[in-house]
């Protein structure tokens, strides 16, 4: 679950091989369709399975892979922020130093489960 602006989460998106020259992605769906959501609590998920991903929002699924992004290694959950414009040479978007702080990002729970 990626959000870059109030209300806006992006599609599913899949990052492999690191972040460097080698860094590679692909969305789990069309890019430009967005989930927009009032500042209720909402669900995120993800079925990892060996051939394939499941994404979901709210219970609904929106978007599926089943290509070489798939990970055969143990992973773990990172939760963070991350602020718009950081990836392109560690720099503040134009419209964040606008930005009326400070700001939010709650999580209730996180839970994970093993297919044992």
């Amino acid at each position: 679950m990626e959000s870059f602006e109030p209300g806006q989460v992006s599609w599913p998106m899949l990052h492999w091989s690191g972040y460097g020259a080698d860094h590679q992605q692909e969305a789990a769906r069309q890019p430009g369709e967005y989930a927009y959501f009032e500042n209720d609590f909402h669900t995120f998920g993800v079925l990892w399975e060996p051939d394939g991903y499941t994404f979901y929002y709210d219970g609904v699924q929106t978007g599926h892979k089943t290509r070489q992004a798939v990970s055969h290694t143990d992973q773990f959950i990172l939760i963070s922020t991350e602020c718009k414009g950081y990836r392109n040479g560690d720099q503040p978007a134009a419209e964040l130093k606008d930005a009326v702080l400070p700001d939010a990002f709650i999580v209730d729970h996180v839970r994970v489960f093993d297919w044992v």
